[in-house]
């Protein structure tokens, strides 16, 4: 049986309904969540929005709150794997009479307003970097807060400097390709600044917890 058939099979037989990431971090102060663990729950999202950033229906601002797992299993990891996009990121209709146009003159006019109003390049990107903050910590942010946020962001993480740099880096879309998610270099440099570099966090801890 594949680990995606024992998962399956897991979530048929475990009556629960979906947990928010938000709660998760939440309760983690009474849990025990490895390195590993949260540097995995990392790279999950981080993948997420590389894949399904342009989909018209992603919510650009979106929040752990807005991600959701079953919790079928002791083992996070195994829980995790069931990691959804809560259904609150698919948008309302702007009116009754509004089309696509509509949506995207919204989001574009939302998209200026973070630029000018609070410095946020990328709203996509600083929401990645908004998530990886709890998950370094292991305590809520409010993301709301710009300027709670950005001062927890400059206070070390357990998960050490390499991953607080690539959270900060998401944050303020510190990538040197600009700030438009829809051009190859930026994502490339995402992939390999942010991706990459988890991966490569993921199998040092891995390796480590191994010995």
């Amino acid at each position: 049986m594949t680990a995606q058939d024992r998962t399956s099979t897991a979530i048929q037989t475990h009556q629960c309904g979906p947990t928010s990431l938000a709660y998760m971090i939440r309760s983690a102060s009474e849990a025990e969540i490895s390195i590993a663990s949260q540097l995995k729950l990392a790279l999950r999202l981080a993948r997420a929005v590389l894949q399904f950033h342009s989909i018209p229906w992603w919510r650009r601002g979106w929040s752990l709150a807005d991600m959701a797992y079953f919790d079928i299993d002791t083992e996070l990891a195994t829980s995790l794997s069931t990691l959804h996009i809560d259904a609150e990121l698919f948008p309302r209709p702007c009116s009754s009479n509004g089309g696509m146009g509509d949506m995207q003159s919204v989001l574009s006019d939302a998209d200026a307003d973070a630029r000018l109003l609070c410095g946020i390049r990328n709203v996509t990107l600083h929401s990645l970097g908004v998530a990886l903050l709890p998950i370094g910590r292991l305590y809520p942010v409010d993301e709301d807060d710009i300027i709670q946020v950005r001062k927890a962001a400059e206070r070390a993480s357990p998960l050490g400097p390499r991953y607080d740099e690539l959270m900060r880096k998401c944050l303020y879309c510190d990538f040197g390709f600009g700030h438009d998610l829809g051009r190859p270099r930026l994502r490339a440099a995402v992939y390999q600044g942010v991706v990459r570099e988890l991966e490569a966090l993921v199998g040092v801890f891995e390796g480590a917890s191994g010995l």
